[in-house]
């Protein structure tokens, strides 16, 4: 099986190199500060030739979603950022495969497929070990369209999952630690995982890195859109721990007249209000 797999992620390089652009390339590492390569794929060139030339072969060669994964995790492992990205692309083509919103029963007597224990736990942890742990993710395009396209839509088809992603506020990985903020940034504003969210953040803002800290700004200015009183209190209470950016990023969807208030708070602030509130019990 692994030389299989081999065989087709050199496929997926070989489609890829037909098509490079080296000014592209030059352009995109640069964007990047250098921390990944390209091979000079424009997005609509990218998704043409997954849809074209490498998807087909792809379900073809490996028909068990369980070994399309596996695939999957060896693209990741790629220094290009293209070549990441056609993994991603696998992981997020198979969601719906991995958590079915209704599973169909097995008839009886029928043998179970390679697929049977396939589950979204199981993702979540290789993603875990094999894709963060293992640091094949370091730049913020591959976290973000992970965190987005996959971990996200994981947790919309099981919410049990947002518990495990919560886990990694504490990972010593960055991306990881950025990972479990964007996870969340699509669904935050529908108010179902709030508690999860600002515990992730309660960590995370602590990172001064400048990448943790526009994930938690993120994911808080789309949590201040279902619960702005919960927002607007993390931030006074973590104001310390915020960069000037990652907090501009958490009150951009504010009014700019609380969003004014809070780019000026100053923590004593909250003493003087306690006090106001005090002397008003008393009264």
């Amino acid at each position: 099986m692994q030389s299989q797999i081999m065989t087709y992620t050199k496929f997926v390089r070989t489609t890829m190199l037909r098509v490079a652009n080296k000014e592209t390339a030059a352009e995109q590492a640069k964007y990047f500060k250098h921390v990944i390569d390209f091979h000079g794929l424009k997005a609509p060139i990218l998704d043409k030739c997954w849809k074209e030339s490498l998807r087909e072969p792809l379900q073809t060669k490996f028909p068990n979603v369980s070994d399309q994964l596996k695939v999957a995790y060896e693209l990741m492992k790629s220094k290009y950022f293209e070549e990441k990205n056609v993994g991603i692309k696998i992981l997020a083509g198979n969601v719906s495969k991995i958590i079915p919103k209704r599973k169909k029963k097995k008839n009886d007597g029928e043998k179970n497929s390679d697929d049977d224990e396939l589950n979204g736990l199981k993702v979540i942890t290789d993603l875990d070990e094999q894709v963060f742990q293992d640091e094949h993710v370091y730049d913020w395009g591959t976290c973000d369209s992970l965190s987005s396209q996959v971990i996200c839509e994981l947790i919309k088809r099981d919410s049990s999952l947002g518990q495990v992603v919560q886990q990694w506020k504490d990972s010593s990985n960055l991306w990881q630690q950025r990972s479990a903020c964007v996870s969340f940034v699509k669904i935050a504003k529908h108010g179902e995982f709030n508690d999860i969210i600002l515990d992730i953040c309660k960590t995370t803002v602590q990172n001064k890195e400048r990448f943790v800290q526009l994930g938690t700004g993120w994911v808080l200015r789309e949590l201040s859109l279902a619960d702005l009183d919960a927002v607007t209190n993390f931030i006074k209470q973590n104001y310390s721990h915020f960069s000037r950016e990652g907090l501009r990023y958490a009150i951009e969807k504010m009014d700019s007249k609380l969003s004014a208030k809070l780019l000026a708070y100053s923590p004593s602030d909250s003493s003087s209000e306690e006090e106001m509130e005090n002397q008003d019990e008393e009264e």
